[in-house]
């Protein structure tokens, strides 16, 4: 048995091929959008037809592998548009870590100088429009670079907001709350500067309410347009399908390779059918991955499908120096998903990329109804029917909620025949009901609040660009007045914090601890440090030192070290030998910075950091903390403040706070 969700569509406008959602994204006079779609009605596709019309835009998206997927699909696009190749390729750019090792082996030196001549022109030859795909933490650091370039050096943020017609967040729902400052700069000077060019669209099909960080930001709410896709049952030849009838299959077996087993005919019977198939497996952890990659080997020569047309996509596989995993199976970002007929992955593809006809899908729910709903939304895409098998621990709906309401709305229309809509509602029902509390009419179809501490990190992201040596003189005048208030509450905050520098006991750690403070500007995303791993082989491949600490023996087992690339651990044999038991995950440890302390307060992963750590700063018992709350308890109760607006704990680790670029 199984839930059907029943084919939808989205209307189109005669003569263009757009819908009227997709022509307002490109269109509405408002200088900020937040824009709430399904997955497949074309929400990026709208920017890269205006792109073809000839305007410039800067789509930012959360990871390098969507930047890869959108802006290989936009070059075969325009290719097929009659475009000549060359001339497509040099209309359409990548910021990203990838892309700048790759300048880099190329033979270029200064890829920094290099992009901020692309603020203005990509094509110096052209007059088409343009296209760049940016990470955001790349974005960010050319905004906050550290060096003046020769005949750039005044390139900022005030260029971004004349050079690009549309600026993009694509995902929004991603975006940390300590790295909505690069959001919110771009969208406060669209709002409320004159002569602006750019128009700045939030795009998402998991939305959350963003309108009350964006307005505590001093944005006007005339300035804010939201637009909703209308998706519905067909009602017009000229409608577009979206998704086909879509099977929705439940699961409670023990791991999703049982679940691949005990459909194996199907999906050989599915795989051998059309050589254009491919069936796109998803799981919640990378460790749980990796403990079931052998066990797929066996399966996959079952399937009669070789080993080179299996690709593995996750964090650590992506980052390593070879094509192929141990086991043959291709990994690494240069691999097109478009090429295979399996896909293996991580949570990292859930977020807009396409597959070119994935109609099976098997995946766990992930932790979060967001996850779901864009996990869901990789398959049966532009009208296609097809599978989705859902595997739940049986354990889950016991400490995941929205997973047990999810079980028991299945179990209720299991054999039906239900809308997009009702899977939609049943998965945002969590939030609902909150705000139905407050206000009985409610009918948000959204899935959460953004963090209202969104707003205090864009204050202390504000201030970073305000002191940013490229926005002096007459710059710094044109944007002051925009600073928005949680900036000043930041600043105001930090100089009591600071009053303490002055004292001989106190001094070293306060002005360590402020600086530290400032510095989490730079870090958009909690991504923390990497480590590389060397294998016997020579492979070398990057991890979350978090993982690698909660997930693996690698470093209890492995040799460490450190070089100009930063710090290392070799280990004999694989990372994958390594790996501990599920019962064995082991919670990570922060050492955490106090104000008025030189030593280190201990914090663990598994609890509420922010609360944690205001314990150890209140904890009075002598010395230097009587001391600092008789003498400066305005300067101790800012600190609180700081950290509790913010949620951000400063920790005893620079790798940490300030953050890789071009990690993700």
């Amino acid at each position: 048995m199984a839930v059907k969700v029943a084919k939808h569509y989205v209307g189109s406008l005669p003569g263009i091929g757009l819908s009227q959602f997709q022509q307002d994204l490109l269109s509405d006079a408002a200088p900020v959008r937040i824009a709430d779609a399904p997955t497949g009605t074309g929400k990026s596709y709208a920017f890269q037809m205006a792109m073809q019309s000839s305007k410039r835009i800067l789509f930012i998206v959360p990871t390098k592998r969507l930047a890869q997927n959108l802006a290989g699909s936009l070059v075969d696009d325009l290719i097929h548009n009659d475009w000549p190749p060359q001339k497509a390729q040099r209309a359409v750019e990548i910021w990203s870590g990838d892309e700048t090792q790759r300048l880099r082996e190329a033979g270029m030196v200064n890829v920094q100088a290099h992009r901020l001549r692309q603020f203005t022109v990509l094509d110096q030859l052209s007059d088409t429009g343009e296209m760049i795909f940016a990470i955001p933490e790349s974005l960010s650091y050319l905004l906050l670079r550290d060096r003046k370039d020769t005949g750039v050096s005044g390139k900022t943020i005030l260029d971004l907001m004349t050079d690009f017609e549309h600026i993009v967040f694509d995902e929004f729902h991603t975006i940390d709350p300590r790295g909505f400052g690069l959001a919110a700069a771009l969208s406060i000077l669209a709002a409320r500067r004159t002569g602006v060019r750019a128009k700045v669209s939030f795009l998402s099909a998991t939305p959350l309410r963003l309108r009350p960080v964006l307005e505590k930001l001093g944005i006007p709410s005339d300035a804010i347009h939201e637009l909703k896709e209308t998706v519905g049952p067909q009602q017009h030849e000229t409608d577009r399908a979206i998704h086909g009838d879509v099977r929705l299959h439940l699961s409670d077996a023990p791991r999703l390779v049982d679940v691949l087993e005990s459909q194996s005919e199907r999906i050989q019977a599915y795989l051998q059918r059309d050589p254009n198939h491919q069936m796109v497996v998803i799981y919640d952890r990378l460790d749980e991955l990796k403990r079931q990659q052998p066990a797929w080997q066996a399966l996959v020569s079952q399937w009669q499908i070789p080993e080179e047309k299996v690709l593995v996509i996750n964090s650590l596989d992506d980052s390593g120096r070879q094509s192929e995993t141990n086991e043959g199976f291709a990994s690494g970002r240069k691999h097109s998903p478009d090429d295979f007929s399996i896909i293996f992955a991580t949570a990292s593809v859930e977020m807009g990329v396409t597959f070119r006809k994935g109609d099976l899908l098997f995946m766990e729910p992930g932790f979060a109804p967001m996850n779901f709903v864009q996990r869901y939304g990789r398959c049966a895409r532009k009208g296609a029917d097809g599978d989705v098998f859902v595997r739940v621990d049986p354990a889950s709906p016991f400490s995941n909620p929205w997973i047990r309401d999810w079980v028991e709305w299945y179990r209720c229309h299991d054999g039906q025949s239900v809308t997009i809509h009702d899977l939609t509602k049943c998965l945002s029902s969590p939030v609902d009901k909150a705000y139905r509390d407050v206000d009985a009419e409610a009918d948000l179809d959204t899935f959460g609040e953004f963090p209202l501490r969104s707003a205090y990190c864009a204050g202390l992201y504000w201030n970073a660009l305000k002191a940013h040596w490229s926005l002096g003189g007459h710059r710094f005048q044109e944007i002051q007045p925009f600073t928005p208030k949680t900036a000043k509450h930041i600043w105001t905050l930090l100089q009591k914090v600071r009053k303490m520098e002055s004292d001989r006991q106190l001094g070293t750690a306060a002005k360590i601890w402020c600086d530290r403070f400032e510095a989490q500007a730079f870090t958009l995303r909690d991504i923390g440090k990497r480590i590389r791993v060397i294998e016997s082989e020579g492979n070398v491949r990057s991890a979350s030192l978090t993982w690698l600490q909660r997930s693996t023996e690698v470093l209890n087992r492995g040799q460490a070290g450190h070089d100009k690339e930063g710090d290392f651990v070799k280990i004999p044999g694989v990372l994958e030998d390594y790996l501990l038991p599920e019962n064995r995950r082991v919670s990570v440890q922060y050492q955490a910075l106090l104000p008025h302390r030189q030593d280190t307060c201990c914090l663990k992963s598994n609890e509420d950091l922010v609360r944690a750590w205001n314990d150890c700063l209140e904890d009075n018992r002598g010395g230097l903390n009587r001391k600092a709350w008789k003498q400066y308890r305005s300067s101790m109760e800012a600190a609180q403040q700081l950290t509790r607006y913010t949620g951000l704990v400063v920790c005893d680790d620079e790798d940490f706070e300030i953050g890789a670029h071009y990690v993700i």
